[in-house]
């Protein structure tokens, strides 16, 4: 089932949405090098660090690009 939560959007903010082909539990802690990066790179980057191997995986960000170097 769909989880619905509320979350505040600042520039700059990063929104990350994905399937449940991906492990749920990991921390932005993990992926430091990623902050600074393009939305399709850190979908890249995400999907191949967190995909499970038995299941599809799909992984949407949106991100200011204002905010992207």
């Amino acid at each position: 089932n769909p989880r619905v939560t509320d979350h505040r959007w600042d520039p700059g903010s990063t929104m990350v949405l994905h399937s449940d082909g991906v492990h749920s539990h990991w921390k932005w802690a993990d992926f430091p090098e990623l902050a600074g990066e393009p939305a399709p790179t850190i979908a890249q980057r995400l999907v191949g660090a967190l995909a499970k191997d038995h299941d599809d995986a799909t992984i949407v960000v949106i991100r200011d690009s204002t905010h992207e170097r």
